[in-house]
């Protein structure tokens, strides 16, 4: 039968049960198909959502017309890295702080913590401040604002060594009731210290912390011991994977079956050549110290002269990868899950120069896919740096900070503030296939002469590079940390105390990266 004979609601129908680029061949066939896919809004969303890098969020009041609205607004906002809205908020003194998605929040004292979800016009999200107060001394914290849960450690004390994970609700401060008994994970860490400092990341069911054992000051003190990642399910409280490793001090979720390890070396000790260690999370059973570490794969740096002496690997990604907006935001549109930058940087002691390198998670999960995996008890393969190693750093990003939260979904920003014709401006990068596709021309253009007016000998591949201006109520002698969230930039303004900061780098005759300092601190919320 002809497409002419057909029901144009039966034609949307059909049209509506393809994915975009099936969608968009069919465009190309006929004028019939042609005139229906343009007419039609809700064709016409599902294009745009693929185009610009976005999903659809879970049913609301708003019809396919306004969420189509919304993101063209939205796409432009990032385009023109035109942000529509300004919050600036004093910080509480508090050692620390957290970012994820669009919750911010930070310590306030030793018991408390004060949250802001970041404002969002475009797609509907309010503002919104709340403290939790704490009955115990808080000595670490994470958040999933989709699952509603907080994850806290407290102090520990010679008293007990037993290290207690709480898991509270992000709202409330209470026990989360989907956590199971008593909403407490215990982990004693191998041997007598406590002076150990954590990373914790949260992915779907999955809760892991790295211990990171930094001594206890004794004289006999030594890294024998090594740091701990333990990775529980946290609905269940069971323990899936446990990983000793000397060497190791941060790691990510890949995909919803693995983790990915930063090391410096792996057995046998190797300081030539660095690696990031592949676990799978199927492991049920608890692996000690005297059991060599389960890892599948080794994804190997490339080598350096003995002269360099040893290297430290660092490692980060947000969000991960079963995260998503919290439900009962009921947004339009949202950042797809599969869909996230992973950075990694690599120096050496002694050296004062890093390098920062930013790979998409795909390119890793691919190598996975591609490769045999056998089952426990078969020797790991190893992945040399030409099969999955980007080809450059990222300009002018210089050693890690604590300020890690620099990449979001496919989007990157240098942590430093710059100045430009006498105004802050942030870097930001974007390694979305989709949306580079679609540049324009000028576009490309100014994205290259920025990229090589950052010192960079080399192009750097699919990825698309501006300047977003940041507010001129942040004075250019403050010390100014950028991230980036789902929204759009965070700016953490730290007050100079001691008169003007000096310029360390160049990025353009105007544009120079800043030094840190201390004084009063403010952080400002720059939304698309």
């Amino acid at each position: 039968m002809p497409w002419a004979a057909l029901p144009v609601e039966l034609i949307v129908r059909i049209l509506e049960a393809l994915d975009p680029h099936a969608l968009l061949n069919c465009r190309r066939v006929i004028r019939l198909l042609k005139s229906v896919v343009d007419e039609t809004v809700t064709l016409q969303y599902h294009i745009a959502l693929h185009s610009s890098g976005m999903v659809d969020g879970p049913p609301g009041l708003l019809s396919p017309s306004e969420r189509l609205s919304l993101l063209r607004s939205y796409e432009t906002s990032w385009k023109n890295m035109d942000w529509n809205e300004h919050t600036s908020l004093p910080v509480p003194d508090g050692s620390l702080w957290e970012l994820c998605g669009n919750v911010w929040a930070h310590s306030r004292g030793d018991n408390a913590i004060d949250f802001v979800q970041i404002p969002s016009r475009l797609r509907g999200i309010p503002l919104c401040q709340w403290t939790l107060r704490l009955d115990f001394p808080l000595r670490d914290f994470c958040m999933d604002p989709s699952q509603d849960l907080l994850v806290t450690i407290g102090r520990a004390t010679s008293a007990s060594l037993h290290y207690q994970t709480r898991l509270l609700t992000l709202s409330t401060g209470e026990e989360h009731r989907l956590a199971r008994d008593t909403a407490t994970l215990e982990y004693l860490p191998a041997g007598p210290r406590i002076h150990w400092s954590y990373s914790i990341r949260i992915s779907g069911d999955y809760v892991a912390i790295l211990f990171i054992n930094n001594g206890d000051g004794g004289d006999d003190d030594d890294e024998g011991d090594g740091n701990e990642l333990v990775v529980w399910n946290w609905k269940t409280g069971v323990q899936n994977l446990r990983v000793t490793l000397v060497c190791m001090i941060s790691f990510i979720f890949l995909g919803n079956d693995f983790i990915l390890v930063s090391t410096s070396t792996s057995p046998p000790l190797d300081y030539e050549q660095p690696s990031l260690l592949l676990y799978s999370l199927d492991q049920t059973h608890v692996r000690g110290v005297e059991t060599p570490n389960p890892h599948l794969l080794r994804f190997l740096f490339p080598t350096r002269p003995p002269t360099y002496g040893h290297s430290v690997i660092s490692l980060t990604s947000d969000p991960s990868p079963g995260w998503s907006t919290s439900p009962s935001l009921q947004v339009p549109f949202q950042n797809p899950r599969d869909e996230r930058i992973i950075a990694f940087s690599r120096f050496y002691r002694g050296f004062p120069s890093s390098e920062t390198f930013l790979i998409p998670a795909s390119t890793l999960l691919e190598h996975i896919s591609d490769t045999k995996i056998e089952g426990e008890g078969c020797e790991p393969l190893d992945i040399q740096w030409k099969s999955w190693g980007p080809t450059s750093p990222v300009p002018l990003q210089g050693r890690w900070s604590v300020f890690t939260c620099f990449v979001f979904g496919m989007r990157h920003i240098l942590p430093g503030a710059a100045l430009r014709d006498d105004r802050q401006v942030g870097i930001v990068r974007d390694l979305c296939p989709r949306r580079c596709m679609r540049a324009s021309e000028e576009e490309r253009e100014e994205s290259n002469a920025l990229h090589y007016a950052m010192k960079s000998k080399e192009p750097y591949p699919r990825s698309i590079v501006k300047c977003v201006n940041l507010p001129r109520s942040i004075d250019v002698s403050s010390d100014v940390k950028l991230m980036i969230s789902e929204d759009g930039i965070v700016a953490f303004e730290v007050s100079c105390m001691r008169g003007w900061v000096s310029m360390v780098a160049q990025l353009m005759p105007s544009i120079g990266l800043q030094h840190d300092t201390t004084g009063n601190k403010q952080i400002h919320f720059l939304t698309f």
